[in-house]
């Protein structure tokens, strides 16, 4: 679908997992609920009223690795 829109969350899928198409949705809304569960204040009201946006995109084994090794470094992003 193209690069995510700026400024919206994104949850990346691991592509190497081959999961179903009702798997990937219910990790999705996982990841979507961690995300919340992580906002400060401000920005999840400034997302609530933007509508909610989320873009899900997959990952292929090298992007899976950078993003793990971003995440294990907490670093933002």
């Amino acid at each position: 679908p193209g690069p995510p829109p700026p400024g919206v969350p994104v949850v990346w899928v691991d592509r190497a997992l081959e999961m179903s198409v009702g798997k990937a949705a219910a990790q999705v809304g996982h990841g979507v609920m961690v995300l919340i569960a992580e906002m400060d204040r401000d920005r999840l009201e400034r997302w609530i009223d933007g509508g909610l946006p989320v873009a899900v995109r997959e990952a292929d084994p090298a992007r899976w690795r950078d993003l793990s090794a971003t995440v294990s470094a907490r670093a933002p992003g």
